[in-house]
């Protein structure tokens, strides 16, 4: 009877409890003071505990009979999971961009990773082997979403010229020496098929580095999150379409064209690019909520600079040096160009910059002055000349 009505949270009386038990078959015996003898019927081979007798009887008066009692206590505290909280807000901004999700297996094969990383670096991180692998192609840990995102990205573009653009947020495992795996939390995407015309239509040109770089930057923005780009190498990228990024001085992760090589190991024949972050690296440095800044209630006034630098600085220290000028509100650059008209050895680059004060509406002559003190600046630092 005790434990009737501790399971139940209500007193039934000793007549009702046999009339239910009866109705089902039960043989039901009340024994003074508090007991109940219950013998089951031979074709309810489903009870076999006391508790299932009291499912029986809570089933017949019905659940709706059984007082209803609120949840009293404090709640638990809410644990902050930083990473986790990222990797969602990584999947809504890389959606809203146009990218689709997907979701692959945390195993591959051994042959998968080697179309995808060079020797040298399978030998620093060596796979990890599962001890009862279901089949050869789940046979080890990936160390790289590569392979996979690779796959599924081949999957999906069979007999199409449609641009597809795919990404993946999950972990990869290294291999610590006599410890478990260090498991790292990644972004990757690839992209390829040709870009819509004015209509829609994949007739435009194929996408490739830049339209790559273009998810990468978007995304990095709306984490607030400040990177550069530094020429690297890979071994399933391009060389000369490879860039590492570098966010506060440590490179977290690569963007680039695929080698020719690899997307032919996946029957890829059309141009692909791919991107890939540690998420490590950019959870230190991405911001909160974003704060309000009022609009500047004067006009900006757009100008265009075109710079000849060497040919291995970087655009993007140029536009760092351009931006740290006052009453630069923003910088673009819209051109690259080395050819007849550029000396050897070096290239061309050309930015438009955008300049506004807050407090009054920019002068001509002050425009000019700020210029003046970016191509000195520019010259200075980089050795840049101005381009006639």
């Amino acid at each position: 009877q005790e434990r009737l009505h501790t399971l139940l949270g209500m007193e039934l009386p000793v007549a009702r409890v046999r009339q239910v038990l009866s109705s089902l078959g039960f043989s039901c015996r009340w024994v003074p003071p508090d007991r109940y003898v219950v013998r089951v019927p031979y074709w309810r081979t489903d009870v076999n505990i006391a508790d299932d007798v009291v499912e029986e009887v809570a089933r017949i008066i019905g659940y709706d009979q059984l007082p209803t009692t609120r949840l009293h206590g404090e709640l638990p505290p809410a644990w902050p999971q930083p990473r986790r909280d990222l990797r969602g807000r990584i999947a809504d901004i890389l959606a809203a961009a146009g990218m689709q999700e997907v979701v692959t297996y945390s195993l591959t094969s051994l042959e998968a990773l080697r179309k995808v990383l060079g020797p040298e670096e399978l030998s620093i991180h060596p796979p990890l082997r599962i001890a009862n692998p279901m089949s050869q192609e789940q046979e080890y840990a990936r160390t790289s979403l590569r392979a996979s995102l690779l796959r599924a990205l081949a999957d999906n573009v069979r007999h199409r010229d449609e641009l597809t653009a795919l990404f993946e947020t999950a972990r990869i495992y290294l291999p610590r020496p006599d410890d478990l795996p260090q498991e790292v939390e990644t972004v990757a995407a690839v992209i390829t098929g040709r870009l819509p015309d004015r209509w829609g239509e994949p007739r435009g040109e194929s996408a490739g580095f830049y339209e790559v770089k273009s998810y990468l930057e978007l995304l990095l923005d709306r984490l607030g999150v400040s990177a550069e780009y530094a020429a690297a190498t890979d071994y399933a990228l391009l060389p000369g379409r490879t860039t590492a990024v570098v966010v506060d001085g440590r490179r977290g992760g690569q963007v680039g064209q695929v080698h020719p090589r690899v997307a032919a190991e996946f029957d890829l024949e059309s141009p692909v690019a791919m991107f890939e972050v540690d998420l490590d690296a950019l959870l230190p440095h991405v911001s909160g909520l974003p704060r309000y800044q009022a609009l500047a209630p004067y006009p900006s006034l757009e100008e265009d600079i075109a710079v000849i630098v060497d040919a291995d600085v970087p655009a993007a220290r140029v536009r760092g040096i351009i931006q740290a000028v006052p009453l630069v509100r923003s910088v673009r650059l819209f051109d690259v160009y080395s050819g007849p008209q550029v000396p050897s050895g070096k290239k061309s680059l050309a930015f438009s910059v955008s300049y506004q004060a807050a407090d009054h509406t920019l002068t001509d002559e002050e425009v000019r002055r700020q210029q003046e003190r970016i191509v000195a600046r520019l010259r200075q630092e980089v050795g840049a000349e101005l381009r006639g």
